[in-house]
């Protein structure tokens, strides 16, 4: 089940409470199984990366608690007017947004590209100069 979303149980929570929500929740969260996320590199400031020309490899790290940034979805909007007359356009926005954990994908696997230190992984990729600006 670590592949997948997974429900965390609250301190709170009987161990039977919990197991009846997960029941609920499974099917809701993880419809189709492995659940795989994409998460651009690009001038992200919790994964940062650089080049090295005389080593000829890309080194970076991330932490294994990311946000990401999943869905923006419009819910509605409407025309409306002000106390002064003034028209105004209302639009409202749902933003859902979900904490990435990969520290058990760490664990279990010694990758040969990867350090894993406390709470991140630094890596580093060969590619040649000519195809890194790419």
């Amino acid at each position: 089940m670590q592949d997948k979303v997974t429900l965390v149980k609250s301190e709170y929570e009987k161990q039977s409470e919990f197991d009846e929500r997960r029941t609920k929740m499974d099917p809701v969260l993880n419809p189709f199984g492995q659940l795989i996320v994409c998460q651009s590199v690009d001038d992200n400031d919790d994964a940062p990366f650089n080049y090295n020309a005389e080593s000829e490899s890309f080194t970076g790290s991330f932490k294994f608690r990311l946000l990401a940034d999943l869905d923006f979805k419009k819910t509605g909007s409407y025309q409306s007017k002000t106390r002064m007359g003034v028209r105004a356009s209302v639009e409202s926005f749902v933003d859902f947004s979900y904490i990435v954990d990969s520290s058990a994908a760490f664990d279990e696997k010694n990758l040969p590209c990867a350090k894993v230190n406390y709470n991140s992984v630094t890596y580093s990729v060969q590619i040649d100069h000519k195809s890194a600006p790419l």
